[in-house]
């Protein structure tokens, strides 16, 4: 009886796994974005479900060579504004966000609806290594244009406001992890590397209190961002992407205009897809949509940033609470965080017990 219950059981745990690889195999054959991984235990073929993110992004690059990596670094760093990057061509759909904008510009770059798919490289997540985060900060007029009222009725600007959410991330970011490292950019019509890496919050506070002078500014040039950025910033390279890295590189893009658009070239996508440690959110902070202003195209453009389908998106309207709550959702670890989409962050007040 033992032997043959033993028999019966190791022909039900054969089938099993013959039938799992089948369907995986047929996952693979519909869904050719998706990558067949191996996993330990009885079970091994798997399809993996961070491999597949709907949204209209493009496929992203992972640099498994360390010599064609620091080859595309080291063309980042020489001054010239011609240079081209080594990275496979990649094409973003046209059509990243709806045409029709609800009033407060929510997110539609993930509706089931959409048809592609973003491969995500394989790389280690779930780890708490420290970031490298890169605050970009606009200092357009229009950030002293639009006023936030409180609810004791005093009047704030947009960059009065922000400077002190910006404080309060730094704080909250370092009492999580004493490791996380914080530098400057100042955004005009290009970008400038303000302030180098510090984990001091006391540097940042003061760094704050010094940025009050605001300019006129057309268009921003996206491109300079990024290239000011990796050229004072080395991203981590890893001959296995299975191994924590030893910093990611998180930028935080905070943008206040809703009259000037962003200047985004086809070299933009290349330099957002260098490594797969690089992150980049947006913080957009604009007044109401209306057709005086270009809110809605510049919140398009800012979505099309998002070309690895991992970037945290958010926006603000003259809402108080919304934009502090909004930043405190950007404290989470880029390699421990949901997507957004699939994020949440209400607090039932009764919650079933069980």
């Amino acid at each position: 009886m033992d032997s043959s219950e033993d028999h019966d059981m190791k022909n039900s745990e054969r089938n099993e796994q013959n039938e799992m690889k089948l369907q995986a195999q047929l996952v693979a054959s519909v869904l050719p974005e998706y990558d067949i991984i191996e996993l330990p235990g009885p079970s091994t073929t798997v399809s993996s479900p961070s491999s597949a993110m709907s949204g209209s992004c493009t496929s992203a690059t992972s640099l498994n060579s360390s010599s064609s990596a620091s080859s595309l670094i080291a063309n980042l760093r020489e001054v010239d504004t011609s240079m081209k990057l080594g990275c496979r061509p990649t094409s973003v759909a046209n059509n990243l966000m709806s045409t029709n904008f609800p009033a407060d510009l929510r997110r539609t770059q993930y509706d089931q609806s959409d048809s592609e798919h973003v491969a995500i490289p394989k790389i280690c997540v779930g780890v708490n290594c420290p970031e490298k985060l890169v605050l970009c900060l606009d200092l357009s007029s229009e950030m002293e244009r639009m006023k936030f009222l409180s609810r004791a009725g005093d009047r704030f600007s947009t960059l009065q406001l922000v400077k002190r959410t910006i404080g309060l991330f730094v704080q909250s970011k370092h009492r999580l992890d004493n490791h996380h490292r914080f530098a400057f950019v100042t955004l005009h019509d290009t970008a400038t590397w303000y302030h180098s890496f510090t984990n001091d919050p006391r540097e940042i506070s003061n760094l704050l209190e010094n940025l009050d002078e605001t300019y006129k500014c057309s268009n921003l040039d996206v491109g300079s961002v990024l290239k000011t950025i990796l050229r004072n910033c080395e991203l981590p390279i890893m001959e296995d992407p299975t191994l924590p890295p030893p910093y990611i590189v998180r930028i935080i893009l905070i943008f206040g205009r809703s009259q000037s658009k962003l200047d985004i070239c086809e070299e933009v996508q290349k330099l957002l897809l260098l490594s797969p440690y690089l992150f980049v959110d947006v913080f957009y902070v604009h007044e109401p949509p209306s057709e005086d202003n270009c809110c809605e195209q510049i919140f398009d453009q800012l979505c099309s940033l998002d070309v690895k389908g991992q970037s945290y998106i958010f926006e603000v309207s003259k809402n108080l609470t919304k934009l502090y709550d909004s930043m405190a959702q950007l404290l989470a670890h880029p390699l421990q965080r949901p997507l957004q989409r699939d994020s949440s962050h209400r607090i039932r007040a009764n919650m079933e017990e069980g």
